[in-house]
């Protein structure tokens, strides 16, 4: 019987050593900005391949005059990705960029923060026009 307990009580102990190093794992990538069970879009890239750092401290992008270069090392979005963005310039606010379409939706969440919309006085003059 007393060798029952032993068994047991060791089977508890290693359940609880190996769950608390996996817990351990994931607390490390949820405190790098991930969530667990996800692959986070700043390792594998916008795209879903190597993507090049980005600084974190970098003034945000004004999408309507960034240039292609721009959006793609800034937000590290692909080459497509940053035609469609030029291609339906001229932009009024940021969410734009998902009602039209020309981003899909874990793209753009994942670069909001780092977007700003500009609007030239040319954009502005014929906003009062209409």
């Amino acid at each position: 019987m007393n060798r029952l307990w032993i068994k047991i009580a060791l089977c508890v102990l290693a359940l609880t050593f190996f769950g608390s190093t996996a817990f351990a794992a994931e607390t490390k990538s949820v405190e790098k900005g991930s969530a667990p069970g996800k692959k986070s879009a700043s390792k594998e890239g916008v795209t879903g391949s190597e993507s090049k750092p980005v600084d974190a401290a970098t003034k945000p992008v004004d999408i309507n005059s960034a240039t292609k270069d721009q959006l793609m090392i800034t937000l590290g979005v692909d080459e497509g990705y940053a035609k469609k963005i030029i291609e339906g310039r001229p932009y009024q606010i940021k969410t734009q960029l998902r009602s039209r379409g020309i981003l899909p939706p874990e793209i753009f969440y994942d670069i909001k923060d780092r977007i700003v919309v500009k609007i030239d006085d040319k954009q502005q003059k014929s906003k009062a026009k209409k």
